[in-house]
């Protein structure tokens, strides 16, 4: 069973988790996976989950983290808080942080109550 793309045997690493974020959102990924959400990069990483606030810094240095060590054509899913909650992110500024990234954005999503999610392809150069 596959959902929002993510199927069993993928491994995801997180980044950014702290009070706040979506239990129930990370609990369906490890569902539907079969493996814990880990907290270090492995040769065998498929996608990184990246919780960013508006307080958390520079967004394009926190992409370029979560995207410098996958492989072409894996994701990140980039989990912002959704208009109106605390630390929420303008578009703006996250279509900039994108686009000099050359990260392509595929899709985005609800990631519960008050996180919007982005899904992001590593493309070409970083």
């Amino acid at each position: 069973m596959a959902w929002l793309g993510f199927k069993p045997g993928d491994t995801v690493r997180e980044i950014g988790f702290r009070e706040g974020i979506d239990h129930e959102f990370r609990q369906i990924i490890a569902a539907v996976t079969g493996q814990a959400l880990r907290t270090k990069y492995s040769h065998s990483t498929t996608c990184t989950l990246l919780w960013f606030r508006a307080e958390d810094g520079r967004l394009i240095n926190s992409l370029h983290d979560a995207a410098k060590q996958l492989k072409r054509g894996s994701t990140i899913v980039l989990l912002t808080p959704k208009a109106g909650q605390d630390g929420y992110v303008r578009t703006t500024y996250i279509n900039h942080a994108t686009e000099a990234l050359d990260l392509v954005e595929t899709k985005t999503v609800s990631a519960g109550e008050q996180w919007d999610g982005r899904f992001l392809i590593v493309s070409g150069h970083r």
